[in-house]
């Protein structure tokens, strides 16, 4: 008799495949091994599946890349934001506008003084460099990530969900950075 699973011959009374381990019943002639163990036609074939980077599940192709770019690009979001933050309140301070801080030791409200504005103005730069390349790279993976799980989807592999959405996030996340940074400029350029 013929192993059903790998076609193996298989010799004796047992039913245990020496082969694949698999509990065999019996088969019968040879004839019907070979339409066990021949694959189905060619155009009956499934496409091959890209294997995952990841552990070999295709749901996770492009998971590490797609949540580096989500940290990055939230990352740099933040920043970006904190340095739109500040420079609104550097030119809000500048104009008089800003709110005074109550000095306690001095029992009296104090105003910002160009010291201050000035150090906000750097800080507010600091944030503005670092989130750059932040959210660069965040939108580079995710567009990557993005690619990744859209090829292997067209070649037959089961949609990557996560990844698919941590992609799309990420570029998300990239152009929000985009339009703060815009702001950014344009706040600093309205002086």
């Amino acid at each position: 008799m013929y192993c059903t699973k790998c076609g193996k011959f298989i010799d004796g009374p047992e039913q245990l495949c020496d082969e694949c381990s698999h509990n065999e019943s019996v088969l019968g002639d040879g004839q019907k091994q070979q339409d066990a163990v021949q694959p189905p036609n060619a155009a009956q074939q499934q496409p091959q599946q890209p294997a995952a980077k990841s552990g070999g599940n295709p749901r996770m192709l492009a998971f590490k890349p797609s949540l580096a770019a989500v940290i990055t690009g939230a990352i740099g979001y933040v920043f970006m934001l904190v340095a739109f933050i500040l420079a609104v309140q550097y030119v809000w301070g500048g104009l008089g506008h800003l709110t005074p801080s109550f000095d306690f030791e001095l029992g009296e409200y104090v105003y910002p003084t160009v010291t201050d504005l000035t150090a906000i103005k750097a800080v507010a730069w600091v944030f503005f460099v670092l989130a750059l390349p932040l959210t660069v790279v965040g939108l580079v993976f995710g567009i990557r990530s993005l690619l990744t799980v859209v090829r292997a989807k067209k070649q037959g592999a089961p949609m990557a969900i996560a990844p698919l959405i941590l992609s799309i996030s990420a570029i998300v996340l990239a152009g929000l950075s985009a339009i703060f940074g815009l702001m950014f400029l344009i706040t600093f350029a309205t002086l």
